[in-house]
């Protein structure tokens, strides 16, 4: 501070002396130019001037030293604090390198994964309930952490030392049980023995033991949908005390070779670059169209049989079967291998009159006919891959019907193509609720809905035969004994068709087409109606009618009877309109066995009206 006081003082005094020498030269500049002016000699400067000037000269020299020592010590006072602010800083660059350090080592320690975060310690609720007091009574984390690390190498040198123990001890067991397997294995060899021994006196007892035996071996081979469906028929079986009968059909012998073709198609259809990703092989193409009309025909020829082997070639059916016997009904389910579907066959041993064996399971569940393969896959097959062919499943007595259900009870679960709902006609519950309609049948709901089936049918058999000898079997409020018609003639001309013929008042003759749907009693029976030539009476019998006169031409159907006849029909085969017949009878639920008698009653009623 006193340096930068004297700085300005001899800064001042500078000045003052700059100033006094202006002064001198400004006066001897003057004086020159008097001397110019005069024509007088300039060499010649007063002496008070030149005095003036050297003591001006002296103080311009003391001060000018003056502040060069000044300068000189303003310079080492600055550098001494620049000295002393660098080392301030180099202090402060040090400690916060320092702090960098420490914070990335601190970041090292909490990142760092040691070996006790891998173990798989007690919960720390059960350590400071286990633990002894001086382990557990500790509020310094860390402290308490080692206490647990601890605890946890006590116990697991204990826990070693009973694992030792343990292990010696199944040591012991397991020769001991060695032992006894070998006992069991000359057992087993002994009771084999026995069996065979015994097949005689089984045979003679009709003792089912080796052949349930022999079945389970053989349902090993099954393929997965059908040994899910064995699975399952087994179990109702002993559930419900032999209400099925379930037997494996075919040879498992056979099953090799079907194997081994399989395999070998695979690899052959793997070998060729243009083979498709379909059971199908491919399709050799057809040769290059020549001049000759022969040649191409014999080509055409030749694709049309290839054709027709890949067709058949499909329908592949595994070596193994299962049969269910239900009743006097024989369903024989078969895995059609190339199609991954299951399909079914019905065998009746007691033939019905009424509906065809084939179709006997059809519409078990609406619109379930089976005559369409339920995988969707199987649509994009191409039988011919020139002109694009596609593949469409057909039925056979052989191979049977692709029925939906068949696939949902043997595993495969394909996006259905029907809804699952029974067709219910007389019934007034909702079934637009989609969880009803997309409800899944199971393996029991399938046994009770054939053996309904079985009943109705039979029920119905039952109905035709005591209404072709005029019987009506059903509690009526009408009087059908006095109604001005009768039933003359019910004969069935094919599966699921019958003709009848009844006789009017005024002597006209009516014929009936009756068609039974394969969801009977589901479904109500359609009928036809159609107008005779010939006359006929109630007094005439039955047996005056021929099996030609139920197909004899009829009237025209512009007639007003023929247009009453149309109009009765539609009502007959509106199913609100029989309901309400059937609520005057005050039988709005009806049994199976009595809808075609109640339509019949029903037609009676309507042609009694007839003019």
């Amino acid at each position: 501070m006193l340096t930068e006081e004297g700085n300005l003082r001899n800064i001042k005094t500078l000045e003052d002396t700059c100033q006094s020498i202006r002064k001198l030269l400004d006066e001897l500049f003057q004086e020159r130019e008097k001397r110019i002016m005069n024509n007088q000699a300039i060499e010649d400067i007063p002496d008070d001037i030149l005095t003036t000037s050297s003591l001006l000269t002296m103080d311009l020299k003391q001060i000018n030293r003056t502040l060069y020592i000044d300068n000189k010590n303003i310079k080492q006072v600055t550098q001494d604090e620049k000295a002393k602010m660098d080392k301030l800083n180099l202090e402060l660059k040090n400690l916060d390198y320092e702090r960098l350090h420490l914070k990335k080592e601190i970041e090292k320690c909490s990142q760092l994964k040691t070996t006790y975060q891998n173990i798989d310690m007690i919960p720390l609720e059960e350590f400071l309930e286990v633990a002894p007091e001086s382990l557990k009574n500790s509020d310094n984390p860390h402290r308490q952490m080692i206490n647990r690390l601890s605890f946890e190498f006590e116990e697991r040198k204990r826990l070693s030392k009973t694992e030792k123990g343990l292990i010696e001890d199944k040591k012991k067991i397991n020769e001991k049980l060695i032992k006894q397997k070998e006992k069991l294995n000359q057992i087993d060899d002994q009771l084999e023995q026995l069996i065979k021994n015994s097949f005689t006196l089984q045979e003679s007892l009709k003792l089912p033991q080796t052949f349930v035996r022999k079945q389970n071996e053989i349902s090993l081979l099954l393929p997965e949908p059908l040994f899910i469906l064995y699975k399952q028929a087994i179990g109702y079986q002993e559930a419900y005390e032999n209400r099925i009968t379930v037997e494996i059909l075919g040879d498992p012998s056979m099953i090799s070779s079907f194997m081994q073709k399989e395999k070998s198609k695979k690899n052959g259809s793997n070998s060729n670059i243009n083979s498709h990703a379909s059971p199908i092989s491919s399709v050799h193409s057809s040769p290059v169209l020549g001049p000759k009309k022969k040649h191409n025909r014999h080509s055409s020829n030749t694709n049309s049989s290839n054709t027709t082997s890949k067709n058949n070639s499909l329908y592949k059916i595994f070596p193994l079967r299962i049969q269910i016997k239900l009743n006097n009904i024989n369903i024989i389910f078969s895995y059609l291998s190339e199609l991954n579907i299951v399909t079914v066959v019905p065998v009746l041993e007691k033939k019905f009159k009424s509906v065809s064996s084939l179709s006997f399971l059809s519409c078990l569940f609406k619109n379930d006919t089976g005559e369409i393969s339920p995988n969707p896959a199987n649509a994009l097959l191409l039988i011919n891959k020139n002109d694009k062919k596609s593949f469409a499943f057909q039925p056979d007595k052989e191979y049977g019907y692709a029925y939906s259900w068949a696939q949902i009870v043997c595993g495969l679960d394909f996006a259905p193509i029907i809804n699952y709902q029974k067709n219910i006609v007389f019934d007034d519950n909702d079934i637009d609720d989609p969880q009803k309609l997309m409800k899944y049948p199971c393996f029991s709901e399938i046994i009770d809905l054939i053996d309904e089936r079985i009943n109705s049918i039979q029920a119905l058999e039952y109905q035709i035969k005591e209404l072709s000898d005029g019987k009506f079997i059903v509690d009526t409020n009408i009087n059908v004994k006095e109604l001005p018609v009768k039933l003359l003639y019910l004969k069935m001309n094919d599966y699921n068709n019958f003709d009848a013929v009844i006789s009017v008042n005024d002597g006209l003759s009516i014929r009936a087409d009756l068609n039974i749907p394969n969801s009977y009693p589901d479904s109500i029976i359609n009928f036809k109606l159609l107008k005779y030539n010939i006359k006929l009476t109630n007094e005439d019998s039955s047996e005056k009618i021929n099996e030609d006169d139920s197909m004899m031409d009829v009237d025209d159907e512009n007639d007003p009877i023929s247009i009453q006849l149309k109009a009765i029909e539609d009502k007959l085969n509106n199913v609100e309109e029989l309901k309400k017949f059937l609520e005057n009878e005050n039988r709005r639920n009806i049994e199976p066995k009595y809808l075609i008698s109640y339509q019949l009653c029903f037609l009676l009623n309507e042609l009694s009206a007839l003019h």
